[in-house]
């Protein structure tokens, strides 16, 4: 088991997302994952415009929460999509 990347105290279970492109991961407990959304660790977080990217589907951009689609993808970030998909940074 790994401790949480910020305060080595806890067990890090969640893996958080602080770059997309390219896509970096850190591993942190409940307690400072909540932190870094409410935020207090604004430099963990990535822009919600990448976030918007990395988690919609099929080249729209949705709403997280009601799921209405907001506007069609640009051709640079279906390409940064792909290439996200493929592993590569």
């Amino acid at each position: 088991m790994k401790l949480c990347s910020l305060c080595n105290k806890q067990i890090g279970n969640i893996k958080h997302h602080t770059s997309y492109l390219p896509q970096e991961l850190i591993l942190v407990c409940s307690s400072c994952h909540n932190k870094i959304h409410r935020g207090n660790l604004k430099h963990l977080n990535p822009s919600r415009r990448m976030a918007s990217i990395f988690y919609s589907n099929k080249g729209w951009i949705r709403n997280k929460v009601t799921g209405k689609v907001l506007r069609k993808l640009t051709k640079f970030e279906l390409e940064i999509k792909k290439a996200m998909k493929n592993g590569k940074n």
